[in-house]
């Protein structure tokens, strides 16, 4: 008899744990069901942000886009919700795992574009960032708060330990700043007294080699043409900032900046990041413009390696057929631009 009860009570326990545990599950989906719902609403939101041509539908999207996004934030356990179908919205985590910064792109007209982004704290702050860097007058020398934000969609971060012992973060970011240049941006993220967040702080300075950086900058500018392809990152080989020197070039629509193949970047050094003119002793062509003739001696007309050439009269490395199809795009590409501003100034 006392077996049979002891069994009883087995079959009871047994049956009062597995319902706990079958709650607790149905618990766990009916929360990722819940955020796989908020997510699937603001990735419809964010695709409208990018490609419905209404500016009016764009704008109400992007309203709605930033409460459901704040909404979602509050909610227990979203601080480690992945997000992974919001392509709109880059997302960085910083490597302690302390915040994460989301970042996403608004265009309104005339090629203009305002940023938006959030940095989401673990312990449940949400501090919203405030785009004014039409407002920056000098962006290389300015301090900016989360009010007056230098705009811009982040895709890396690095974190380092400054001159004064707090750490700082590097932001690497792109802003499409008009119809014919874009930005690269390498900005600094740090807190103050209040722990709240501050960007831009005096850590690139020049070095002797330097030609045409400032003596101290609060952040990095690169502005180039919009057709170029243009690199600017950490590198974490060789633990330095790694991104294209970039020269003046003649195009259809004037005279912009573009990258000539070869490097620069920035050494850290005792908190601060030392300006390196170039990076490695030769350049890697990048395919987007012709690579230089032999090097040849004055007197024997040899290259490096000690083999006798005579001297191109012209680029060996011209494509005739290449060049003809880039002259018949540039034609294209001035119709457009022509009927752009025919849009712009009726």
């Amino acid at each position: 008899m006392r077996y049979y009860t002891f069994l009883i009570l087995c079959f009871f326990i047994s049956t009062q744990l597995f319902g706990q545990e079958s709650d607790s599950q149905l618990d766990k989906n009916s929360f990722n069901l819940t955020l796989l719902a908020v997510e699937d609403t603001l990735s419809d939101l964010g695709q409208v942000i990018l490609e419905d041509p209404n500016l009016l539908n764009r704008q109400v999207a992007n309203a709605k886009f930033q409460a459901l996004f704040e909404r979602a934030m509050k909610m227990d356990g979203a601080y480690d919700y992945t997000f992974d179908c919001l392509f709109n919205v880059p997302q960085l985590t910083a490597p302690d795992k302390s915040f994460r910064v989301f970042t996403w792109q608004f265009f309104e007209a005339d090629d203009s574009y305002v940023y938006y982004g959030y940095i989401v704290h673990r312990d449940g702050r949400i501090i919203p960032l405030a785009d004014k860097s039409s407002e920056y007058l000098t962006p290389q020398f300015e301090i900016g708060d989360k009010d007056h934000w230098y705009g811009a969609l982040y895709y890396n971060m690095h974190s380092y330990t400054g001159s004064d012992g707090k750490m700082q973060y590097l932001l690497f970011g792109y802003d499409g700043y008009s119809l014919f240049e874009d930005r690269k941006i390498i900005d600094v993220l740090s807190w103050n007294e209040k722990n709240e967040p501050v960007f831009g702080a005096d850590v690139f300075q020049a070095s002797p080699e330097s030609k045409g950086h400032p003596p101290v900058a609060n952040r990095v500018l690169m502005e180039y043409f919009v057709g170029a392809k243009v690199s600017s990152n950490y590198e974490e080989i060789h633990e330095h900032i790694l991104y294209d020197h970039l020269i003046f070039k003649k195009t259809p629509y004037g005279d912009f900046m573009v990258p000539d193949g070869s490097y620069e970047g920035y050494a850290f050094e005792e908190g601060k990041w030392r300006h390196v003119s170039k990076m490695f002793n030769h350049s890697y062509g990048n395919g987007n413009y012709p690579t230089p003739e032999p090097v040849l001696t004055k007197e024997k007309k040899k290259d490096l390696f000690g083999n006798t050439h005579k001297r191109a009269s012209k680029n060996v490395n011209r494509n005739s057929k290449l060049y003809k199809e880039a002259r018949a795009n540039n034609k294209k590409l001035d119709k457009v631009k022509d009927k752009i501003e025919s849009q712009n100034n009726p």
